[in-house]
């Protein structure tokens, strides 16, 4: 589609007609895109591929990629944190490996890196900001942070950092709870179980539905219907919200907003061997599963100002579960958009956020319970029945 708004012409060109055009534009291979920028005259080469092989001879990736590169505009880099024993990145097949979701990112053309906390302090400590990344993603982490690599979180945060915790029921470290703390959070005790939205068999593989009013208004969900979550913790206020401390005179220190939640007929199950709510010991829901977190600065003091001194804002999501985002079941309903939205908004790609249409992968049909008997007493008794009927119909008429 021709843009109203800039400038955009092209020419084809036959390097066998016009081989000095070619050759003036550096391009070898063919098929290929010079891609040449009005104002910079830069020109960046886009190999595609085989025409043979389908319609599809240059990816959306590859033509924005080279749009970012003319124009001398960086592409947003987001880190994967490793060694506090986080899901592997780099594994497109594993059912809980995090290769698909990795994959996502790329077509949504940031760069994708490993790191450790303390190979972005060293880059924080040398002062260039364009080697930050954009947004550090924890997936799951189950090890405790080393004195160094608090060092560097806290940096990374107090300079206006985004991050995004995926974490595991009872598995985070007291390290992570203490980083949270600062900014009012708090993980709750247990694994979420619900009675009223789940996959049959098991209550604590939570089901988000928006027609339960379990995806409250927010760009991160926007359009969502159905979310699956296969075993969740939840979240919840470390302080009375109330009391939260003002920044200045209207801007609060830590604001946190729900973006899906558990049903009323959830509560938090402290005892893996039983699923029976217990009153005296047990928090009921409805349970926050995925928060949305923005602090300008700490509780224990101290605004978050930059360098010409307006407020420094950290933004982080916190997703009661790293599952969700896994090979397993990553093209799941609304499960991708989840983590590639969470992605767009902690980077400000806020023109991104959108519902994708569904790439090729493995599917598994989830049924609640409800769902799941019916389709079974429908197979055994329905349509048997409905074909007697029907037989026993055309024998009366004919008799």
């Amino acid at each position: 589609r021709r843009s109203s708004i800039y400038d955009l012409s092209f020419e084809l060109v036959d390097p066998d007609l016009n081989p000095n055009i070619a050759t003036s534009l550096g391009v070898a291979q063919f098929p290929a895109l010079a891609i040449e920028g009005v104002e910079s005259r830069r020109t960046e080469i886009v190999v595609g591929g085989d025409p043979s092989d389908g319609s599809s001879v240059f990816t959306e990736q590859q033509v924005v990629t080279g749009l970012l590169v003319i124009n001398e505009i960086l592409q947003k880099t987001v880190a994967f944190i490793t060694g506090h024993s986080e899901r592997d990145v780099t594994d497109p097949i594993g059912n809980t490996g995090l290769g698909l979701a990795a994959a996502a990112l790329s077509r949504e053309n940031y760069v994708i890196v490993v790191e450790t906390l303390q190979e972005i302090g060293t880059r924080m400590a040398l002062g260039d900001p364009q080697r930050i990344p954009a947004a550090i993603v924890f997936a799951g982490p189950v090890q405790e942070l080393l004195p160094i690599d608090q060092q560097s979180l806290l940096a990374y945060a107090r300079s206006g950092g985004s991050i995004l915790f995926m974490l595991e029921p009872d598995e985070t470290p007291d390290t992570f709870k203490q980083f949270l703390s600062r900014y009012a959070v708090s993980i709750g005790d247990g694994e979420a179980a619900d009675l009223a939205s789940f996959v049959a068999p098991s209550p604590t593989f939570i089901q988000i539905k928006k027609s339960n009013s379990q995806l409250p208004p927010h760009p991160v969900t926007a359009g969502f219907e159905v979310l699956y979550l296969p075993g969740s913790t939840h979240f919840a206020w470390a302080i009375d919200p109330l009391s939260v401390p003002l920044a200045d005179d209207v801007t609060p220190l830590i604001t946190q907003s729900m973006i899906a939640s558990t049903t009323l007929s959830s509560w938090a199950e402290t005892d893996p061997d039983t699923l029976d709510f217990d009153i005296e010991s047990e928090r009921v829901g409805p349970l926050p599963i995925a928060v949305v977190v923005e602090a300008v600065g700490e509780l224990s003091g101290g605004v978050y100002k930059d360098a010409d001194d307006n407020f420094a804002s950290l933004n982080m999501i916190l997703i009661g579960d790293t599952d969700f985002a896994s090979n397993n079941y990553f093209g799941s309903a609304n499960n991708a958009d989840l983590f590639v939205n969470s992605i767009n908004y902690l980077v400000e790609d806020f023109d991104l956020i959108t519902i994708r249409t569904k790439t090729d992968t493995n599917r598994q049909l989830f049924l609640t319970r409800n769902e799941r008997d019916f389709v079974r007493w429908s197979g055994w008794l329905l349509m048997p029945t409905l074909i007697s009927l029907f037989g026993f119909w055309t024998w009366w008429r004919r008799r």
